[in-house]
Parts: structure tokens; C-alpha cells; sequence
């Protein structure tokens, strides 16, 4: 299905229309599209947005397809083949080369258009599934394809994903109030358990980061292989040295110690209170290493 839907330039087009609307991204008009869709209307003063959530769609599932792909090969199917010509497609639309331009500010303008608590499927999850699915290509092209890849687009793939990452990390102060996500999320989880959009942007958020971490994993490796060109190797080192991109993929670290030291607290007390919870025994915290706030 994949390569029938890429010899129709199905990942180019919708790319190219994501690129285009993204240049203008206050005129998506999300709360139009959030009235719409709260009040289960049909109007055509949605149009952009709807277009945009739709065109993101058909990119998460082309996406989740070449995944598939390599799970599981089908017979006369290439996956590597098919993981090149996704990311030559994107590249030609011009999305990879200007998402990185295009993330902040929509960030900015789905915070201001859209409030909505209740509804299971928003743009923050749209505009996240974008990165990740532009990460995720390029992860499976350079791991999987990297000799279908010519050298000028694994260069522009590393470094589009570098300035990607740079501006992902400024995407964290732009979600909503903690509050209203845990809203959201509460919300969202009582009408539906199998949809992903149940989550709270902040999942969303945390589950590109993850993607992150698995992108400079690759990325190293094919650096530790030395096989890659001259030109692409410096652009992979600068990803890896870049401060923000760092601090992108050590933020769920130290969010899980934080959630750790949280939890043996919890157990800490139960068990002074006569509780019957067994302390879990976590080796960090009985080597005299630092816990957060200085305490060993």
C-alpha cells in the first residue's frame, strides 16, 4: 500500500500542503475549527485547519506503514526502498527543510486559538505527530537505507533534524496550563481508552522527546561506524554536541528520577505509618548519589 501511495507522490503532496499552510499559521483558524467541532457543525471557514489536521494525518499514517514495513516484511515489499523515497518526498516538498521555522509559531497559535478541554483530537497532538514523523523517516533512512540515501539529502536530513530539535526544546514553555491538560486528559480517558489523543499534550510532548533520544542513538551510531560522508559526520557531531538538544533528551530523565525520589518518598511514609507497601529498592538512592534538592 505504502509504495502504491508513494508512486502517486502521496507523501510529497501532502507535504507540500502542510509547508504552504504552515507559512501563514495564525489563518488556520483553530478555534473555528474547535466551534466546529464542539457543536458538531458543517461550515467551510474551517477549511485550512481542517486540511492541515488531515494532511498531518496522512503523514502519521504513511509513517506508521514503513514502521510496519520493517516489523514485518512483506514479500516483493522493500522497506529500505520505501524509507528512501518517504524521505526524498518530504524533502522535495519543502516540510523537512521548514518545520523547524514553522514549530514555535504554531506552538504560539494553537495556544492562543484553541482551549478546548474535552475534545479527544487537538492540534497539539497533530503538530507533535509531524515532528515525530519527520524523525522517525530519517531514523529508518539512515539506519535501514543509508546507501539509497544520496549524500547531499542525508546532510540536509541530519542538519533539518538538528534545527528541528533546537526548536522543539522552546515548544515546552507553549503548552497548556498543567491544569487544563490534566483536564483534558481526564476527560479524554473516560470517553476513549484506545485513542492515543487520550493522552495530555504533555505525553505528546514527552513521547517526541523519546523520539529524540531514539534519532541520536542512530545518528551516533552510523557516526561510530564511519561510514558516513565527511560533510554529513560534522553535521551529525554538532547534533549531538548542540546544548538544546541535549537538554531535549535529558529532560524525561530527569522527569523519571524526579517521579522515582517522588515515589520512594510516598513508600517512606506509608511504611512509618505502619503501612504495608515494602519500600522498592532503587540502587541510586543507597550509593551515596545526590537525590534531588542535594540530599544523599
Amino acid at each position: 500500500m505504502l509504495g502504491l501511495l508513494l508512486r502517486q507522490q502521496a507523501a510529497r503532496s501532502a507535504g507540500t500542503l502542510l509547508a504552504w499552510l504552515q507559512q501563514r499559521p495564525e489563518q488556520l483558524r483553530f478555534d473555528v475549527l474547535q466551534q466546529v467541532m464542539e457543536s458538531a457543525a458543517h461550515g467551510g471557514s474551517y477549511a485550512t485547519a481542517n486540511m492541515w489536521m488531515l494532511s498531518c494525518e496522512c503523514l502519521v499514517t504513511m509513517k506508521k506503514e514503513l514502521s510496519a514495513a520493517f516489523i514485518a516484511a512483506q514479500p516483493g515489499c522493500n522497506a529500505a526502498a520505501l524509507a528512501a523515497a518517504t524521505l526524498q518526498q518530504l524533502e522535495q516538498s519543502g516540510l523537512l527543510s521548514s518545520m523547524h521555522a514553522s514549530l514555535v509559531p504554531l506552538m504560539q497559535v494553537i495556544r492562543q486559538q484553541w482551549s478546548s478541554t474535552s475534545l479527544p483530537a487537538t492540534p497539539y497532538y497533530a503538530l507533535f505527530d509531524i515532528v515525530r514523523c519527520l524523525m522517525s523517516v530519517v531514523n529508518n533512512s539512515l539506519h535501514y537505507a543509508r546507501v539509497l540515501v544520496p549524500a547531499a539529502l542525508q546532510h540536509t536530513a541530519v542538519q533539518a533534524t538538528r534545527q528541528l530539535l533546537q526548536q522543539l526544546q522552546a515548544c515546552g514553555v507553549l503548552l497548556p496550563d498543567a491544569a487544563t491538560a490534566t483536564s483534558s486528559s481526564g476527560s479524554n480517558s473516560s470517553n476513549s481508552n484506545s485513542s492515543s489523543s487520550s493522552s495530555s499534550p504533555y505525553v505528546a510532548y514527552v513521547h517526541v522527546q523519546l523520539t529524540a533520544a531514539a534519532n541520536a542513538f542512530v545518528v551516533e551510531s552510523c557516526l561510530q561506524q564511519q561510514q558516513l560522508p565527511a560533510d554529513v559526520a560534522l553535521q551529525v557531531q554538532l547534533l549531538l554536541a548542540d546544548q538544546a538538544v541535549q537538554e531535549v533528551m535529558l529532560q524525561p530523565l530527569a522527569a523519571c528520577v524526579a517521579l522515582l525520589h517522588h515515589q520512594q518518598q510516598r513508600q517512606r511514609q506509608q511504611q512509618s505509618t505502619g503501612g504495608l507497601i515494602r519500600m522498592l529498592y532503587i540502587p541510586a538512592y543507597y550509593e551515596d548519589m545526590l537525590l534531588p534538592g542535594g540530599q544523599s
